[in-house]
């Protein structure tokens, strides 16, 4: 298998955006100490959980990147199916791993919520349209949540949720935006996209 396939399947840059968010997270809910292992654990677990979902998301979306993305590792033919999904199964376990040992078993309970939401979108809430967006946005705001529990600090803060919001309705925005260039491939699964329906 290609490394640059793999890496390129993976999206990297992504990963360590969502991984970011959880140490600002951490840092703004305000904690008493924050050591640097947490940190590291909260960073890993956001990258490794999203790398997960964007190898799932390829698995899932073959047919529609053979149109939209062909130049993407699947469609390709730099990866088979077999090894992206072996490279979203060792992903997921490798963010689990590391949220377990945070020791926080409301970090635990929230990553694999995250990988859930990443799994129900990809395999059916996709075809749902705004549902699908939603998901997707709101996937962009927990990591900020995420660094909060694990730094022990407040998970409620007003500012802490004003960035998970902001995160949220961007990303909803982003999503819509992102529907209306891929019409006619999402057509191959019979997404229900909003500009889809009304063009």
């Amino acid at each position: 298998m290609d490394a640059r396939a793999g890496l390129d399947l993976v999206r990297p840059v992504n990963c360590a955006m969502i991984g970011f968010a959880v140490i600002v997270g951490a840092f703004v809910s305000k904690p008493s100490s924050t050591s640097v292992l947490e940190l590291a654990l909260g960073f890993l677990t956001g990258f490794f959980v999203c790398a997960y979902s964007m190898a799932v998301n390829d698995v899932y979306d073959i047919e529609v990147d053979r149109v939209n993305r062909p130049e993407r590792p699947l469609p390709s033919g730099r990866i088979s199916v077999g090894g992206a999904s072996r490279i979203s199964v060792v992903a997921l376990i490798a963010g689990i791993a590391c949220s377990v040992l945070s020791l926080n078993p409301l970090a635990v309970v929230i990553a694999l919520f995250y990988a859930f939401l990443s799994w129900l979108y990809n395999s059916r809430a996709k075809k749902a349209g705004i549902a699908g967006n939603l998901i997707v946005a709101s996937s962009l705001a927990i990591p900020f949540i995420y660094g909060g529990v694990i730094a022990g600090g407040s998970a409620t803060g007003s500012l802490l949720l004003l960035m998970a919001l902001t995160s949220f309705f961007s990303g909803v925005g982003r999503e819509v935006v992102k529907t209306m260039a891929d019409v006619e491939g999402d057509a191959k699964r019979g997404v229900r996209s909003r500009p889809g329906q009304v063009g």
